[in-house]
């Protein structure tokens, strides 16, 4: 029985869409930049030994894993919406330098945030390029997008923005992205709240970062600062009456006669020409928000207008992306991209899986 079921690992191959010869064309093509090793492939490994190599079993049983993740964490498990993922994963898997694995990790996050929309070649794309350009995993990569944008509302479109405003901080700064990332989840929904934009909440946290201030401790500074900007205390008031900061340094009126907080690097400008000191922030903020503020106000290193500019560039995450790939580390990429690609269409659906399936069950019954 055990015979039987190797037989039908070899000729299911067929059932996948691939003839030998067009299997050890694709490893040929995968080895590009390799040749002797790609010829030497194409004229030793023959389709047996390829199904029977653990590492072609090892990539198949990731990606089926990965598979099975993303249906529990979208609820699509056995519908035509996960066979259309998984075809789109492996299709970015065989034109990119990214596996098929990891785009499917990365749908797991973008789906379960945006409830499935986040699911699509752009949005996929924008996160796989963002990963690459910070040199995260995948899944954290999307987790610290996903996260960013559920706190300012942003729908899942924006994901390529919102990718290049990261990928530019990044670039431009010292930041820990990990560790930044957290921050956005500590303030990002009071910032919207006090009228923050995207790309002044990034540049005010990565100047926060730049001033020596913790990353993960940025965000709930930059909350507590907003706190009491919105809802100051009688002290705090006094304070900046006596540093020369008034009403109209602060708020605008609406027409219906309430408040409302200028924007917030207005705001900081205003402390600026003010002179305020490290020692005022601290009088005024507290001792958590205070240096936060001190940081921002300080230009011994990069000031937060020349953050914030930097931040309008576009197109940054895939350029940065194919940067880090250039050369030996891209060649290598693309191999094991496209290795397992020849692994998915020998092990994928309609392939040699079952069968496989059906062999390691009678090993162990």
């Amino acid at each position: 029985q055990i015979g039987k079921t190797i037989r039908d690992i070899s000729k299911s191959t067929k059932i996948a869409g691939m003839s030998l010869d067009e299997l050890n064309l694709k490893i040929g093509k995968a080895g590009r930049g390799f040749s002797q090793v790609g010829s030497w492939m194409k004229s030793h490994i023959t389709l047996p030994v390829i199904a029977a190599g653990a590492g072609v079993v090892y990539a198949a049983n990731n990606f089926q894993k990965a598979v099975n993740e993303l249906g529990i964490a979208t609820k699509t498990t056995g519908t035509e919406t996960l066979k259309d993922w998984v075809k789109l994963a492996r299709q970015i898997g065989m034109e990119s330098d990214d596996s098929a694995t990891e785009a499917v990790e990365a749908m797991s996050v973008l789906g379960k945030a945006f409830r499935g929309a986040g699911v699509n070649v752009e949005t996929l794309k924008a996160s796989l390029d963002f990963a690459d350009a910070t040199m995260l995993d995948n899944t954290i990569a999307a987790g610290i997008l996903t996260k960013a944008m559920k706190g300012f509302g942003l729908e899942a479109s924006k994901t390529r923005e919102v990718a290049d405003v990261l990928a530019n901080v990044y670039a431009t700064t010292k930041i820990n992205m990990e560790e930044f990332g957290a921050a956005f989840r500590k303030s990002g929904v009071i910032a919207k709240q006090a009228g923050l934009g995207f790309k002044d909440f990034t540049a005010v946290l990565a100047k926060m970062v730049e001033g020596g201030v913790d990353a993960s401790m940025a965000g709930t500074s930059l909350r507590q600062a907003l706190g009491t900007l919105l809802e100051p205390e009688s002290q705090q008031i006094k304070a900046m009456k006596k540093l020369g900061v008034g009403f109209n340094d602060l708020y605008i009126k609406t027409a219906d006669g309430q408040r409302k907080l200028k924007p917030f690097l207005e705001i900081i400008d205003s402390f600026k020409k003010k002179g305020m000191t490290a020692a005022q922030a601290l009088d005024i903020f507290g001792d958590r928000a205070g240096p936060a503020l001190a940081a921002l106000l300080d230009e011994s290193n990069i000031s937060l207008k020349e953050i914030r500019k930097g931040l309008d560039e576009t197109g940054t995450a895939a350029k940065n992306a194919q940067a880090r790939i250039e050369g030996l580390p891209g060649a290598f990429a693309e191999l094991k991209s496209a290795l397992e690609g020849v692994s998915l269409s020998i092990f994928g659906e309609g392939g040699a899986g079952k069968a496989f399936e059906s062999l390691v069950r009678t090993i162990t019954d």
